[in-house]
C-alpha cells in the first residue's frame, strides 16, 4: 500500500508540474501559436513565423530569403498602402516557401503574396528542407503538447526570454548588436542589415578569398530539372482571382552575374527566367518584376558579398513595386534580359583590373 501511495503520489506530482509547466507556456506563448504580442524578443524565426501567420492582422505577404529580409514594412505600408508581414527565412527552400504560402492561403486573410524568386532555388537547392515543426503548422490541438512542453519552448526560448525581459527591467542596455537581435518587434524579424559591413572593398576580398561564394550548379540537364521544379511551383499556388500575387528577380551584383558565365550557366538561368514568365503570363493577376537589371548591380558598395544587398536596395524595389519599374511580361522580358547582359559587360570592362 506504501508503494502503491508513493508511486500515485509521483504520478499526480508530475502531472501537476507538467500541467503548471504548459500552462506557463500557454501564457508566455513565446512562438505565438495562439495570440499576437508585440514586441516579443523573436530570437527563433523558424518558430514564431507559422504562428505569425495564423494569428498576425494583415493583407499582404513578403515571402522569401535573406534577399527580402531587410525590406522596411512601414514602406510597404506608407508607399504602397498595404498592411503587410515579412515571412523570410535565410536560405529557404522550395517546401518552405510552398508550406509559409499554402498556410497563409488557409488562413484567407490576405489580399497580395509578394515572392522572392532565387533562381537557386528551382536548381535543387535545399529543395526539401523545412525549418517548422508539424506540430506548428498544422491545426491539431492533439499535438500541441510537443510545442508547450517542448525543449525548444521550456529550456530555449523561455528562459532567455525570462532573463531578457529580467535586464532589461533592471535598466541593463545589451550592445547595440545584440539588443537589436533579441528586442525586436515583428516587422524586423529576419533583418540583418545592421550585422553586416557594406562596400567594394568588402566584397572584393570576399570574392578573392573565395568567402561567402555561391554554389556552381551541376549544368548537365539544368534547365530540364529547374523548369520541372518551376512547373510544380507553381502548379501548387491556387491563383485565386481576389487576390495579387507578385513575383521578383532580386538583383544580386554584376560580380554574380559574371561567375555565372564564366561556370557556363548565364545562359541556363536567363532561359528558365524567360520559361516563368511565360508560364505566368497568363494570369491577370499575378505580376512578375526583373530586378537583376537593375543599373545599381554594378556598384559593388551597394553589397556584402556577391548577391546581399543593402536596405537601400530593398527600398528602391519598393519604389519600383509602386511605379511598375522594372516589371516586366511575356515580351518585356527579352529586353531586361538584354540590359543585363549589357550591365555585366560594362562591369567586366570597368573592373577587369582586378577580376579578370
Amino acid at each position: 500500500m506504501e508503494s502503491k501511495r508513493w508511486t500515485l503520489s509521483v504520478i499526480g506530482f508530475s502531472l501537476v508540474v507538467l500541467l503548471l509547466l504548459g500552462l506557463i507556456a500557454f501564457i508566455i506563448d513565446p512562438h505565438m501559436q495562439y495570440r499576437i504580442t508585440e514586441d516579443k524578443y523573436l530570437l527563433y524565426p523558424s518558430f514564431v513565423i507559422p504562428g505569425i501567420i495564423k494569428n498576425h492582422n494583415y493583407d499582404t505577404v513578403v515571402l522569401g530569403s535573406s534577399m527580402a529580409q531587410n525590406f522596411n514594412m512601414n514602406s510597404f505600408r506608407e508607399k504602397l498602402h498595404l498592411n503587410p508581414i515579412k515571412v523570410t527565412i535565410g536560405g529557404i527552400s522550395l517546401s518552405e516557401i510552398k508550406e509559409m504560402a499554402e498556410l497563409a492561403l488557409h488562413q484567407n486573410k490576405f489580399d497580395g503574396l509578394y515572392i522572392c524568386l532565387d533562381l537557386a532555388l528551382f536548381a535543387g537547392r535545399n529543395r526539401e528542407r523545412s525549418f517548422f515543426p508539424e506540430y506548428l503548422t498544422d491545426y491539431n490541438i492533439l499535438n500541441d503538447y510537443k510545442y508547450l512542453l517542448g525543449y525548444e519552448t521550456l529550456m530555449r526560448v523561455i528562459p532567455v526570454n525570462i532573463a531578457l525581459t529580467a535586464l532589461f527591467q533592471a535598466g541593463v542596455e545589451l550592445p547595440e548588436k545584440y539588443a537589436d537581435r533579441v528586442n525586436v518587434n515583428i516587422d524586423k524579424l529576419g533583418d540583418w542589415h545592421k550585422e553586416h559591413l557594406f562596400g567594394k572593398d568588402i566584397v572584393v576580398k570576399n570574392y578573392k578569398s573565395s568567402a561567402y561564394s555561391t554554389s556552381t550548379p551541376d549544368t548537365d540537364g539544368l534547365y530540364e530539372r529547374m523548369t520541372a521544379e518551376i512547373d510544380g511551383f507553381l502548379e501548387s499556388y491556387i491563383f485565386q482571382s481576389d487576390k495579387k500575387y507578385v513575383f521578383f528577380f532580386p538583383p544580386y551584383s554584376a560580380l554574380y552575374w559574371y561567375t555565372t558565365q564564366k561556370d557556363n550557366y548565364f545562359d541556363i538561368y536567363m532561359d528558365v527566367k524567360k520559361y516563368i514568365v511565360n508560364k505566368s503570363s497568363d494570369k491577370n493577376n499575378v505580376e512578375i518584376f526583373d530586378f537583376q537589371s537593375m543599373a545599381e548591380i554594378c556598384d559593388l558598395d551597394n553589397y556584402k558579398d556577391t548577391t546581399h544587398y543593402s536596405a537601400d536596395i530593398n527600398e528602391l524595389m519598393v519604389d519600383c513595386f509602386k511605379s511598375g519599374e522594372y516589371k516586366v511580361n511575356n515580351e518585356t522580358i527579352y529586353n531586361s534580359i538584354y540590359n543585363l547582359e549589357l550591365l555585366v559587360e560594362q562591369f567586366k570592362i570597368e573592373n577587369a583590373d582586378w577580376f579578370l
